[in-house]
């Protein structure tokens, strides 16, 4: 089985939309995608204050629900970092469909 990691908290990436439609083409490629995006909690907005590095500002809620609602999310977790330098996060392993 191939996998593929991929982190989306450097990538500019627009819209909903947009993040699902790079999913999407790449599960055409690899039958499992892992990634992490940081989620909008106070720790977050606080420490990318800091920069100035688009990141969309989405709960782990709003992630599952709402972005990731058209795919199979096989697993998922929150981490929530008790050190303030380390950003809270979803990691998230979606498949393919069927």
């Amino acid at each position: 089985m191939y996998a593929y990691h991929w982190s989306l908290e450097n990538v500019i990436v627009p819209s909903a939309a947009a993040v699902q439609a790079s999913l999407a083409a790449q599960l055409e490629l690899a039958p499992l995608v892992v990634f992490d995006v940081p989620i909008g909690t106070a720790k977050n907005r606080r420490l990318f204050a800091l920069d100035d590095i688009f990141r969309q500002d989405w709960s782990a809620e709003q992630w599952l629900g709402d972005v990731l609602a058209p795919f199979t999310v096989a697993r998922s977790l929150t981490e929530l970092h008790p050190d303030q330098a380390m950003t809270d996060d979803l990691v998230v392993a979606l498949t393919r469909a069927g």
